[in-house]
């Protein structure tokens, strides 16, 4: 909800998660490619390796895919931000 009130569009975020979890799935499996190509400074390179120590391919992989889910539902949803819930919740368990 705190999104969506203050006007933050809601697809937009989550085409940028979506973005950003594909860098760091790449990063995880290739981080040479991720290093080598300057989309990411040194600095972020540190810290999302320091949050991607506890995170597997795998999870990673299944944000990606339900948020990309939540991405296309929001389209059609009666309340806008439901999907996006609804892909955190899934993703909590």
């Amino acid at each position: 909800n705190t999104l969506h009130d203050s006007g933050i569009g809601l697809a937009i975020f989550s085409k940028q998660f979506i973005a950003y979890a594909r860098l760091a799935l790449l990063l995880k499996i290739n981080p040479q490619d991720v290093q080598s190509s300057g989309i990411l400074t040194t600095e972020e390179i540190e810290s999302l390796n320091n949050i991607l120590q506890n995170t597997s391919s795998e999870q990673i992989i299944k944000m990606i895919i339900s948020f990309s889910k939540a991405q296309n539902d929001i389209k059609h949803s009666p309340i806008p931000q439901l999907p996006l819930e609804l892909a955190i919740i899934g993703l909590s368990k």
